[in-house]
């Protein structure tokens, strides 16, 4: 912990307003940060890459403002491959990914009512979906959304909540998962599986009938059915599978900041060569308790979210460079390849 905060602020202090491109200055810095550190944390290699990458990023950018600071969605300050040639299949959860459902159910009388400060949070959810999808367009991805909600749903509350997006909603296409609940009943994680491994599946072979690009589905959502659903889908496609699992049940306030932490990750998400899985909650947990001294506050709400963005950014670099057995589900998973096969 101690270490991390010294990281926290020598970057800090090192960065605004200076410019940080001398390899010399670099290793000064970098060395000074190891000298601090006990030796077991020295020989960590997650560590090692981890403090590599946060240099990389401060001599790529004059400042640490383009990507790591909450509520900035300017374009990031490094080079990547922006996918031109991939087939890119994003899937978005609804329910507490967009909308922030937990908070309606809490609720319910907010459907006729918010107050002002709800109001507020609501137009900065707005703003975060406007820049994702405006992300994932930049990044050439199609996007789908699949839920296990109907599509009613969908409809009323974006039309009561979040308005402005509703013209964007209608330019996506709204899959409900549940047109598969027959085929599995009581099982949400094969309806997941069996919607996924049909919408990616047309959209491949739509657009590459030979299958000779490659191909990936990034899905987004608080749910674990995402994550295994996604592995389900990609394996027989011969895809890429990525995954952001956000929190569970979230707040108003987090299902707002998450979305500007993942728009943030997300380039370096597609640039990722092979399948990531990345838990916000785990990620959240982990910087936060670097702040738990913080206070309440609300700029301290928004440090733990900036950190929590920059250790998305090194969760999916870390991931990359070290991939685990890519697998058609987890041991003693529901998900397996006979369901994709039905698909």
């Amino acid at each position: 912990e101690d270490g991390a905060d010294s990281c926290r602020t020598d970057s800090k202090g090192i960065a605004p307003g200076s410019s940080v491109h001398s390899a010399p200055q670099q290793v000064c810095w970098r060395t000074d940060f190891y000298r601090r550190l006990p030796e077991a944390c020295v020989k960590s290699a997650l560590l090692n890459d981890c403090v590599k990458y946060r240099c990389g990023q401060i001599r790529a950018s004059s400042h640490l403002g383009s990507v790591f600071v909450m509520g900035s969605l300017e374009n990031p300050s490094v080079t990547l491959d922006d996918g031109r040639d991939c087939l890119r299949l994003m899937v978005l959860d609804y329910d507490d990914t967009l909308c922030p459902s937990s908070w309606i159910s809490a609720a319910p009388e907010r459907v006729h009512a918010a107050t002002d400060a709800d109001a507020e949070c609501l137009r900065r959810l707005e703003d975060g979906i406007e820049a994702l999808l405006q992300r994932a367009e930049a990044l050439n991805c199609k996007v789908v959304i699949i839920t296990n909600a109907d599509e009613d749903w969908v409809r009323f509350s974006s039309q009561q909540f979040l308005p402005r997006i509703v013209p964007l909603l209608q330019n996506l296409r709204v899959v409900s998962a549940r047109r598969y609940e027959h085929l599995y009943p009581g099982r949400s994680v094969c309806w997941k599986a069996a919607a996924f491994t049909h919408v990616a599946k047309a959209f491949f072979h739509g657009e590459d009938p030979s299958g000779t690009r490659p191909r990936e589905i990034v899905s987004i959502g608080d749910s674990n059915d995402e994550r295994l659903a996604v592995r389900a889908a990609a394996a027989p496609l011969d895809a890429t599978a990525k995954a952001i699992k956000l929190v569970d049940a979230p707040s108003l306030d987090t299902v707002a900041c998450q979305l500007v932490a993942v728009t943030a990750a997300l380039p370096f998400l597609a640039a990722a060569k092979t399948s990531v899985d990345v838990d916000v909650a785990a990620v959240l947990a982990y910087v936060g308790a670097a702040h738990r001294d913080d206070g309440p506050a609300q700029d301290a709400v928004q440090r733990v979210w900036n950190d929590a963005a920059w250790g998305l950014l090194t969760a999916i670099r870390f991931q990359d460079a070290n991939p685990a057995p890519v697998t058609d589900g987890t041991p003693g998973s529901p998900v397996s390849p006979s369901i994709t096969a039905q698909a």
